[in-house]
């Protein structure tokens, strides 16, 4: 059994009041039941329940146990509830990949599909997508209508350059030495970066329509740079580009969407 489903019985024994109502409830047997609680206990290294003929209830200061494993249950069934799908989850994304932390998430639950998709949010609230991941410049920026923000964080900026730029050889370096005598290249379809550069460039920078272009506009110039997430350099590789740290840069913010609830 999936240590998920053993903090779910425990959550319904709880919520039910006895192992046998929780037994009922779930479609198992009562003794399937026990077990489970036995192992999350012994896992805790602390009893939960006080077991009566009467049924079960929390030994004294289990309460707040129970309130962290609930929320941990609910948070998983968010994460992944499909809406009664059979399939894999499918998540849409436009371009950056899963962080690390969203990768180790997911792959502790069911299986899982990425699909590329040009809008992603969109292809969520038309139901052709059961997720949606997308970036954006700060957690200012609204939930889009429609949708639930499921998790959120942060990640790490870098740099793109060309192989033949004269900063290529660096590990690291700073915003306002590129800005200094290279050119921008931002793509309309990502939008998390402003045509300024958060006030540090001065001019006019070359602008395509999608990110693959935008991959290829720097490819195509000594003195070209551009500003993407961390996952995209562990994505996206071009022979004629160079990924750079770049620490005064801010972070994106990375959601995970899924369909706004239904009113009951």
């Amino acid at each position: 059994m999936a240590e998920i489903e053993r903090l779910r019985y425990v959550v319904t024994v709880a919520r039910a009041g006895g192992i046998s109502a929780a037994a009922r409830a779930l479609g198992v047997s009562q003794p399937t039941v026990s077990r489970a609680v036995a192992d999350v206990e012994r896992a805790l290294g602390a009893p939960l329940f006080d077991r009566r003929s009467t049924g079960a209830r929390l030994v004294p200061g289990a309460a707040e146990l129970l309130v962290g494993i609930g929320r941990i249950v609910d948070g998983y069934d968010e994460l992944f509830g499909t809406g009664g799908s059979d399939g894999p989850l499918t998540i849409g994304y436009a371009w950056g990949g899963l962080t690390p932390k969203l990768e180790r998430a997911l792959d502790a639950g069911p299986s899982y599909e990425l699909r590329h998709a040009v809008d992603p949010v969109g292809e969520l609230v038309h139901g052709r997508v059961d997720r949606a991941l997308i970036r954006i410049p700060s957690p200012d920026v609204p939930v889009p209508a429609h949708t639930t923000l499921l998790v959120e964080e942060s990640e790490r900026r870098v740099v793109l350059v060309n192989a033949r730029h004269r900063l290529a050889d660096r590990e690291s370096v700073a915003l306002a030495e590129l800005c200094a005598d290279s050119t921008p290249v931002l793509s309309e379809g990502s939008g998390t970066v402003p045509h300024d550069l958060w006030g540090v460039f001065d001019g006019e920078p070359v602008v395509v329509p999608d990110p693959l272009t935008w991959l290829n506009a720097i490819a195509a110039a000594s003195d070209r740079f551009g500003v993407t997430s961390v996952s995209t350099a562990e994505f996206h590789i071009h022979p004629r580009t160079v990924y750079l740290q770049c620490p005064d840069l801010p972070p994106v913010t990375v959601r995970l969407l899924g369909p706004a609830p239904r009113l009951r």
